[in-house]
């Protein structure tokens, strides 16, 4: 099992198995949004991306974008259906905890995934008047 930075956009977008989890953190998600996503986070070095795999099958991704080397905003975060509840997203954010320096993570959580962030040491609070309307969390990590 390997975790790897993916660092070409179009590589992100392009590759099904990746599009595929990338598509799981889209709202109504069409090619357009998942290409757009991929472009705007992860094009010219702005953001960082990582894939977990065994044996050339992609089983889980995360990414986001570092703000002046202090804040890291984590934007996708998912692993395939049949592999969760195996200490995969964990072994993601611990990996990308280690890999980069920033002081801070901060990610929007909802109810089926905030007990995972509140596990690692995230301190969650409920985001009061949410734009979509739905129950959701702002979870931010300190690096001690």
């Amino acid at each position: 099992m390997t975790i790897t930075r993916i660092e070409s956009h179009d590589e992100i977008h392009s590759n099904p198995q990746i599009a595929a989890l990338l598509s799981m953190c889209i709202v109504s998600p069409t090619e357009g949004k998942i290409r757009k996503a991929a472009q705007t986070t992860y094009s010219k070095n702005q953001g960082f991306f990582y894939v977990l795999e065994d044996s050339s099958q992609v089983i889980g991704i995360i990414g986001g974008t570092e703000i002046d080397g202090v804040k890291f905003i984590l934007k996708h975060l998912a692993v395939k259906e049949d592999q969760r509840n195996k200490g995969y997203a964990r072994k993601l954010i611990e990996h990308l905890t280690s890999e980069r320096t920033f002081k801070t993570l901060e990610v929007e959580a909802y109810p089926n995934n905030v007990e995972l962030f509140k596990s690692l040491g995230f301190k969650c609070r409920e985001i009061k008047d949410h734009p979509l309307d739905m129950l959701a969390f702002h979870c931010t990590w300190y690096r001690k």
